[in-house]
């Protein structure tokens, strides 16, 4: 008999407990049950934001507030009054409430958070309460460096920045040189973090793809975020320094032709005389850098076609294409120093005496193309550059192999192809070299993209047939590719003079 009692008191006990359960069920969700009410447009003068206000109900407990993602709303840092009006409302609220109160005009404080307060009334009064809140400005607690100094194509630096955000935040990387100029810059990411890093190898990326001269560089991370409707930064920059590689620091010049060039060179070294007649520019720098590379590579016993194709070689071999200019690149064969500037004095006064006795002559016409950069202003800056930076433009090598090969007693002009085209050098520069009774076309420009990055001889003193269309004189394009500017009569007098086929030997 008492087992059956215990038996029929845990039966009892377990349908209770079941009903609990289904009961607090529906209690549960009727507390998340909410009808809409109305909607407020929260304006902080930047921007505007909707706040949808919902009626909840627990059992006969109501209670009134925003939706739950609008219980918190963020304004603009510069904001210091806020505007609310109301928008909308539902047919539950006024079937069911009278009025909703608030204020319309709010000061908002930076120092302590501010409350909006919408009232709703029926019978009762029922409050809504709207928080609002400035976000943080953001801020770097540090940067720091994997090392403050650097050798050029040998390492890298790694910087670091501790930040504090409560937002999405754009940080980014400036580097400047000692002249304020920008070499290189990167975004850092654009999310909410408390780190934000990157790593240089040196080398620039605003219109250069080089390696940055050595010098002092500021390393500059900023987070940007929005005050008002105007973006601002917050800053910190350290100073990293980049030193040349050692082997520069050892010699000034690095060719195919001699790699033993020390730091200084003496005109006394030039102990070279050549059997040709020597065509200068009369620009002492010019003749001077033309008189080294010929002193480095050539010899007197060399035949024509040997000497246009010992300056080609150094030439495609030590030029490399730039898009940046070329004042922002160091000097290989110093030209601007003390000692530099004394040399080119004396050979200055080396060349005038060759004027004298009839072994050297001026000359800076292009003479069987007389278009073709006639009155250049720049002739003389683009051959230094070429020569003693080695980097620059199309425009930089032809003017750079002229005068090469001019001082080496060679016919040389350059010609130029600006017709408009679909065409990725539609405006470009490049050489035709006389050699015995003919001219062969030369682009040394374009030797090192069409031959693993170095100097070569495939657009080499070439004849018509390399061309497609010789009636048209094309010029050459990126690997053979060419151009078609209708530059015939412009050039007739070379064009006239060059053989369908390639030079005869002129790979010996």
């Amino acid at each position: 008999m008492s087992r059956r009692n215990s038996a029929g008191r845990r039966t009892l006990l377990l349908l209770a407990f079941l009903v609990l359960t289904v009961a607090w069920s529906f209690g549960a969700r009727a507390a998340t049950s909410a009808r809409g009410l109305y909607t407020l447009i929260v304006s902080d003068g930047y921007t505007s934001q909707k706040v949808p206000v919902y009626e909840y109900k627990t059992g006969n407990k109501i209670t009134i507030a925003p939706g739950k993602d609008a219980r918190t709303l963020y304004v603009n840092r510069a904001s210091k009054k806020i505007t609310v009006r109301l928008s909308s409302t539902t047919d539950y609220f006024r079937e069911n409430y009278k009025t909703v109160g608030y204020s319309k005009t709010i000061k908002i404080s930076s120092k302590k958070n501010t409350t909006i307060r919408a009232t709703a009334k029926s019978g009762k009064k029922y409050s809504a309460k709207i928080l609002l809140a400035k976000i943080k400005q953001p801020a770097i607690a540090s940067l720091s460096l994997s090392r403050t100094s650097m050798t050029e194509g040998t390492n890298t630096v790694t910087f670091t920045a501790k930040a504090r955000t409560y937002e999405k935040t754009l940080c980014s990387v400036t580097i400047t040189n000692s002249a304020g100029k920008t070499v290189y810059k990167a975004d850092l990411g654009d999310s909410k973090s408390t780190s934000y890093s990157g790593t240089w190898d040196g080398k620039a990326n605003q219109g250069s793809n080089s390696y940055v001269p050595a010098g002092k560089y500021k390393i500059k991370v900023s987070l940007r975020y929005l005050y008002g409707n105007k973006y601002k930064f917050k800053s910190k920059t350290k100073t990293v320094t980049v030193s040349a590689p050692a082997a520069q620091k050892a010699k000034t010049v690095s060719s195919a032709a001699d790699t033993s060039a020390s730091v200084t060179s003496k005109v006394s070294s030039f102990t070279k005389t050549w059997p040709w007649k020597i065509t200068l520019t009369g620009d002492d720098t010019t003749d001077y850098l033309a008189e080294y590379v010929c002193q480095k590579v050539l010899t007197p016993g060399m035949n024509e076609i040997q000497r246009a194709r010992a300056l080609y070689l150094w030439a495609s071999g030590t030029f490399t294409r730039t898009y940046d200019s070329p004042s922002n690149h160091r000097e290989i064969i110093p030209v601007s120093t003390a000692a530099a500037k004394n040399e080119i004095a004396a050979y200055g006064k080396q060349a005038d005496a060759l004027i004298a006795s009839g072994k050297a002559v001026i000359n800076n016409a292009n003479t069987l193309s007389t278009n073709a950069a006639k009155g250049h202003s720049n002739r003389f800056k683009y051959t230094i550059q070429a020569i003693s930076k080695q980097v620059g433009s199309c425009a930089h090598f032809a003017f750079m192999y002229e005068v090469l090969c001019r001082h080496a007693g060679l016919t040389a002009d350059m010609l130029e192809n600006n017709q408009p085209q679909e065409s990725e050098y539609v405006h470009h520069y490049w050489n035709a070299v006389r050699i015995g009774s003919y001219y062969y076309w030369c682009d040394g420009r374009i030797e090192k993209p069409c031959n693993n990055n170095k100097g070569g001889t495939i657009f080499f003193l070439r004849g018509k047939n390399f061309l497609k269309n010789p009636s048209y004189g094309q010029t050459f394009d990126r690997c053979g590719n060419l151009n078609r500017g209708k530059n015939y009569e412009r050039y007739k007098a070379i064009f006239d003079q060059i053989p369908a086929a390639d030079c005869p030997g002129r790979l010996s």
